[in-house]
């Protein structure tokens, strides 16, 4: 006598081939159906294009974060410079003007905006600070692009592991419930 197969099932949280004869198990066409059925109902096919988009969303944030760090370096020498140029020229500079045209020090002439009621050197000491936090920015900028590049290869690990078949139920919950 022929007996049919067991149909695979959700026991709990987890999917299986067989029902393992409990009455609590959600029966499923097939194995994949199963899988689906944790994720909330995903098919295979929208959880690989989910993880194609948010590896693309990760690639592009990490190219706007190298491109933040090259302007933030630039930025915090140019700041550095006008403070340096204006330190050097401060005796030459009159209180109350609120901008000044010097020479610099790579040849050239530097514009610097001023404050009007502050003195060439508290100009200066301003633009230091300003320099100061423009470089607490950028030295938080390689740990962000480090975290992100982790999360871009993490993406990829589970979109080839998604074509291939291989992603685990705590994947597809992960998938399901991420950003």
């Amino acid at each position: 006598m022929l007996q049919q197969a067991p149909l695979p099932a959700l026991v709990g949280e987890q999917p299986y081939p067989h029902h393992m004869w409990r009455a609590d198990a959600r029966r499923f066409d097939s194995l994949l159906s199963a899988f689906a059925a944790l994720a909330g109902g995903a098919s295979s096919e929208a959880v690989l294009r989910e993880l194609e988009r948010r590896g693309r969303s990760a690639e592009k944030k990490l190219e706007r974060i190298k491109a933040e760090l090259a302007r933030a370096t630039a930025a915090e020498q140019a700041t550095r410079e006008r403070a340096d140029v204006l330190i050097a020229y401060a005796t030459t500079v009159t209180r109350g003007v609120s901008r000044v045209v010097l020479p610099g020090f790579a040849g050239g002439q530097v514009v610097i905006d001023l404050d009007a009621r502050l003195s060439a050197v508290e100009n200066a000491q301003a633009l230091y600070a300003e320099a100061r936090k423009q470089e607490r920015a950028r030295k938080r900028l390689p740990a962000l692009i480090e975290q992100t590049e982790r999360e871009a290869s993490r993406l990829h690990a589970l979109s080839e592991q998604a074509r291939r078949g291989e992603l685990s139920a705590a994947d597809l919950k992960d998938i399901a419930t991420g950003p």
